[in-house]
């Protein structure tokens, strides 16, 4: 259950209660009838935020502080096997930073999306249900049937409609269950899987990407190097036209007004070394 206070609002904050977008739910009537769908949200991504993490990447000469947008162009290059975290990434850059997006493979002469599955958190539904049965049954078990889920699962003559259950095949299969929203569309867009956002240039070509696959490497150099040679302003020019609401390439980079850990960690080390020093002293001592 994705409860654990990760997700946020639309203005970055914390939601109250934590629980709050996925008990008031919404109706939307995106397949054959209407469905309950959690409210938007954000994902909230703390790696930028976790010290360790800072300190690593500060000790290898980089900084977290100033790696936000640090390109003049950028490309992206995908096969229309770009799922999950990458289809987000793909899309993102597409539409809100003026990437120069590639293709190759899908159906000659046919539009192909730059992404796959456009989601998250993928799970394999044999380990899956059986967690979320018991989920649901400790959590009747603790409340009573005086919740929703209680007074539901006492009027359901299966428990087909309320509880989580095996396949009645041995049929295998996975699913997500986030959906993406690309806010360029606006806000009474569809989920991203609706859309077909088509690259601005394709390759009617394939390369085989399989261990098994030996000329792989090869072929892909040459890919890159032919992608390299393009002129990429050209290609958005004319590739643009299905993408009206893209944001263009922005010239303007990030600079940070000031890297903290130019003055922290120093400081930090220092401390550490003097403390240690401190320590061993006294162990001499005692």
């Amino acid at each position: 259950f994705p409860f654990t206070g990760d997700v946020l609002d639309a203005h970055g904050g914390d939601f109250h209660p934590r629980t709050k977008p996925f008990l008031d739910a919404e109706v939307h009537r995106w397949g054959k009838r209407p469905s309950n769908y959690s409210h938007k949200f954000q994902m909230a991504c703390s790696i930028p935020f976790i010290s360790q993490l800072d300190f690593a990447f500060w000790w290898m000469g980089g900084s977290m502080t100033g790696a936000k947008h640090q390109w003049d162009e950028i490309a992206v290059l995908t096969n229309g096997l770009c799922g999950s975290a990458c289809s987000m990434t793909a899309t993102k850059l597409q539409m809100a930073a003026g990437a120069t997006v590639f293709t190759y493979g899908g159906i000659p002469g046919q539009p192909m999306d730059v992404s796959a599955f456009a989601g998250g958190n993928v799970e394999d539904y044999r380990a899956w249900w059986p967690t979320v049965l018991f989920a649901a049954l400790i959590g009747d078990t603790l409340h009573g049937p005086g919740t929703k889920i209680g007074k539901r699962l006492r009027q359901d003559e299966h428990y087909e409609k309320t509880l989580i259950l095996p396949l009645p095949t041995p049929a295998i299969t996975t699913f997500n269950f986030n959906m993406i929203f690309e806010p360029r569309l606006g806000a009474n867009a569809l989920p991203r899987e609706f859309y077909l956002f088509p690259a601005h240039k394709h390759y009617d070509k394939w390369i085989a990407t399989s261990s098994e696959s030996h000329n792989a490497p090869k072929d892909l150099r040459s890919l890159y190097v032919q992608i390299s040679a393009e002129d990429w302003a050209e290609v958005r020019q004319a590739g643009g036209s299905t993408l009206g609401c893209a944001a263009p390439p922005t010239k303007e980079r990030f600079h940070p007004k000031w890297d903290w850990g130019i003055y922290v960690y120093p400081a930090i080390m220092l401390l550490l070394l003097v403390c240690i020093y401190c320590l061993w002293c006294c162990c001499r001592c005692c």
